[in-house]
């Protein structure tokens, strides 16, 4: 009688397991029809352009918006200049007089060296 018992325990246990089996089966084939492609197979669809990169580009807009001061309207405030007189030096005001005059603030001083380093991009002040 206990094997009886025990063969009927583990019988149901089994059945529970494969009805459980089968309903997760059965949710997940749901899901698997929400979320199928529907799309055609298209290789040609690879070699044309998007949308965005065939839009023209819309240029009469700034690219960033400037929610604060400009340099411009800052150097045109007098208590700015005395404020920037004591604390700046003078060379980053000399390489922002050489921009406005669309100069460049950067020189070739010497060739490069034997190790193949150049002085291109260095500023003109060493301590900077």
């Amino acid at each position: 009688m206990d094997n009886s018992m025990t063969s009927d325990g583990k019988m149901r246990k089994l059945e529970e397991l494969q009805r459980e089996e089968q309903e997760r089966q059965l949710r997940l084939e749901a899901i698997r029809a929400q979320v199928a492609i529907v799309a055609e197979r298209d290789p040609q669809r690879l070699l044309q352009p998007t949308a965005a990169s065939a839009a023209e580009a819309d240029h009469s807009t700034a690219l960033f918006t400037n929610h604060g001061f400009t340099d411009e309207h800052l150097f045109r405030d007098q208590r700015f200049k005395v404020a920037v007189a004591y604390v700046v030096p003078p060379s980053f005001l000399k390489m922002r007089q050489l921009r406005l005059a669309g100069q460049s603030c950067f020189t070739l001083t010497k060739s490069p060296d034997r190790h193949g380093e150049s002085n291109v991009g260095r500023s003109l002040n060493p301590h900077i």
